[in-house]
């Protein structure tokens, strides 16, 4: 079964719309049942937490801020003096505060485990001292900065585009996408730290739109999403009861052929597109002419031997019109059954007696006449 960070995105794009299309909502769940298990990072809970009051001689805030959809886990609190190190705290609470004894550097994990088993942490280095220590990390998906200053009372942000902020932790959305160098200023009193970082900023050009052109029987499939950092998870469903998944750089192409049913069929193609912080879907249909490509008017078997079936097939989808059938005295026969098909008919027969006929129709305004053998 998906798990429920699929649904909760699909479901989330349709409440988007305003209007529910419950032919493709039909559509969509029965994609997410095609598509397989992508690992432990899709099932897993976004782990991320916030320190406040970070200063030696201070009790220290540490603020939960994992992301789950459905699924309520079970948290897992660890300080240590090293990496690696036996822990000197632990908890299983929400939300932690703590008192640091010595200055120095503490590694602070937080687990996240679903009842399914499936897990995700983060562990930050985090140095304590009596001063101030500026420190800061960022978010993509949530372009979000959370500072990790120790001592610090005041703040000052320079973005590298132009902008500022003076708050502790500020969300900022970068317009377009590419490398800026972030400073952040922390101020107590007259004691001043800085520090400076080049951070990656992408801005979602994820729509899960595509196209395709057709060669012969394969069909060639280009991604059109423009995510400029990271690989990104392509889960494709053919509309043919099979689904594929890659793991590609934006614009990913692939391939895709469908069997020869004999017949004309229309597929519905979806996309469903997963980056480092969106999703996006689209879906689209395709008539795929799965019947016997024909150059010209055929009419086969001729002559007819055991069966009891002629088949026509014309040229282009082109409609046949005024089909008779007479034996050599001009008789018309009227015992047999047309069957139309999307580029021709097939006539059946009931014990067509061994002789000569001759077939007449019309190919639009074309007048075709064939001698049919039948031994």
């Amino acid at each position: 079964m998906p798990n429920l960070y699929n649904f909760g995105i699909i479901f989330e794009v349709i409440y988007d719309m305003k209007k529910i299309d419950f032919k493709k909502l039909i559509i969509v769940v029965s994609f997410l049942l095609l598509l397989p298990s992508v690992g432990r990072s899709c099932l897993s809970p976004a782990v991320n937490f916030e320190v406040r009051d970070f200063c030696f001689g201070s009790v220290t805030k540490f603020n939960n801020k994992t992301k789950t959809i459905g699924n309520v886990p079970v948290y897992l609190w660890t300080i240590q003096g090293s990496a690696g190190s036996t822990p000197i705290y632990s908890s299983s609470d929400f939300d932690i505060s703590y008192n640091f004894q010595n200055i120095g550097s503490y590694t602070v994990t937080l687990k996240a485990t679903n009842p399914d088993g499936h897990f995700a942490f983060v562990s930050r280095v985090l140095t304590v001292t009596s001063s101030v220590k500026a420190n800061f990390e960022y978010s993509n998906c949530d372009s979000y900065f959370t500072n990790y200053t120790s001592c610090g009372s005041t703040y000052f942000w320079d973005f590298g585009d132009s902008t500022t902020s003076t708050e502790e932790s500020p969300k900022h959305a970068y317009k377009t996408g590419g490398v800026y160098r972030v400073r952040l200023i922390a101020y107590n009193g007259s004691d001043v730290d800085s520090m400076s970082k080049d951070l990656l900023a992408f801005t979602n050009n994820l729509d899960g739109n595509f196209y395709f052109n057709k060669v012969e029987d394969t069909l060639k499939f280009v991604a059109m999403d423009s995510v400029n950092a990271g690989r990104n998870e392509y889960h494709w469903s053919w509309g043919d009861g099979t689904s594929s998944t890659y793991f590609g750089n934006p614009g990913i192409r692939t391939t895709h052929v469908y069997k020869k049913l004999g017949r004309d069929t229309v597929y519905s193609i979806m996309l469903l597109v997963r980056s480092q912080c969106y999703s996006a879907y689209s879906m689209k249909q395709h008539h795929i002419k799965d019947s016997i490509i024909v150059s010209g008017t055929k009419v086969f078997p001729n002559p007819m031997l055991s069966s009891n079936l002629l088949r026509i097939l014309t040229e282009n989808d082109e409609q046949l019109s005024n089909l008779t059938i007479t034996d050599l005295a001009g008789r018309k026969l009227s015992q047999y059954q047309i069957d139309v098909k999307p580029n021709g008919i097939d006539v059946g027969f009931n014990d067509l007696p061994s002789g000569v006929y001759y077939l007449q129709f019309k190919v639009g305004l074309s007048l075709k006449s064939y001698k049919i053998i039948r031994q």
